[in-house]
């Protein structure tokens, strides 16, 4: 009775905002002893079945953008612990952290039956990373090519500035968790500070967020809150049918629920958002001209790529700094 609620409620509201055409959807329960997989049911998804005429040219002009990066980009290897997958939705999903990733492995658990929905908000943010989600880690290639070629694939990326401020704030300012502070932290203390004593220097507390880029820009290895998109997902090695966006999230996910049929069943939460606050203009200007010249313009070469590849360009009082 909840759910019907819920979705007699979704329907009322998106129907003033979003207009969207009828897909065919054809199910047929099939059995694939090859992959030793028993599948409930197949889907046959139509890449522009349900789109409103602002999305669907949306996603065109994102695939287009996306297509003309590829054509003189090599193409990195995918990050299999990254491609998350349901059998029972034929859904396939990239996650790249600090892009609404915690709100999709939810619906993940949802779509696998593993939690309800009442179960699933009640787990805590840092906590929905640690339960278990269906990867490519375990499957061999066959496999992996199997759910690539016939299911539902999508991917949500993030202004590659705004995501790394946002790994800076959950990570290092505003942490749910003293891990980061105690790792990364411990070691960024340890490089630009001389004077702290061994217990500051162990707690990792106070990281700045000029240290935290000066991190970034040393060549130290990556971690994946932070790690350039295009590395975790490599979008030129396979093509995503739905390319989503931070800052169109909802509209993007309700696409995807209603061109994989999903939306009949379940819906992308509107209090999807965590404890923080939306990353301003103010705070985009203020931390990043407190950097030096020359580090935002090593930052912008490192992640240039996730620019180009996903249409994202840079804010008008960094590009005229660096004059790219």
């Amino acid at each position: 009775m909840e759910y019907k609620m819920i979705l007699i409620m979704y329907i009322f509201c998106s129907s003033k905002s979003i207009i969207y055409g009828s897909g065919n959807q054809t199910a047929k329960a099939r059995k694939n002893n090859h992959f030793g997989i028993k599948m409930l049911s197949s889907v046959r998804h139509d890449e522009q079945n349900v789109y409103s005429t602002g999305l669907f040219d949306q996603q065109e002009k994102r695939q287009t953008v996306m297509l003309e990066f590829c054509k003189s980009n090599f193409s990195s290897k995918i990050m299999d612990d990254h491609m998350i997958y349901s059998d029972t939705e034929s859904l396939l999903y990239c996650y790249i952290p600090k892009a609404a990733c915690t709100t999709w492995k939810r619906m993940f658990q949802l779509f696998d039956g593993k939690m309800d929905l009442n179960q699933i908000m009640a787990v805590e943010k840092n906590a929905v990373h640690k339960l278990h989600y269906d990867n490519f880690t375990s499957l061999d290639d066959a496999q992996k090519d199997f759910r690539q070629k016939n299911f539902y694939s999508f991917l949500i990326s993030r202004h590659p500035f705004e995501r790394l401020l946002s790994a800076y704030r959950n990570k290092f300012r505003d942490p749910y968790t003293t891990h980061y502070q105690k790792s990364y932290g411990s070691k960024i203390l340890r490089l630009y500070r001389k004077d702290l004593k061994e217990e500051q220097y162990m707690k990792g507390e106070g990281v700045t967020f000029q240290e935290f880029i000066k991190y970034v820009i040393s060549g130290k290895p990556f971690d994946k809150h932070w790690r350039p998109m295009t590395q975790l997902c490599s979008p030129c090695q396979f093509k995503y049918k739905y390319l989503g966006k931070m800052e169109t999230l909802f509209e993007d996910a309700n696409a995807i629920l209603q061109n994989t049929g999903i939306s009949q069943k379940f819906i992308f939460p509107s209090n999807s958002r965590d404890r923080y606050k939306p990353i301003s203009t103010t705070e985009m200007k203020k931390q990043f001209l407190s950097l030096k010249t020359s580090e935002i313009r090593k930052l912008y070469n490192i992640y240039k790529d996730d620019f180009l590849a996903f249409g994202y360009t840079l804010p008008y009082y960094i590009k005229k700094l660096i004059k790219v």
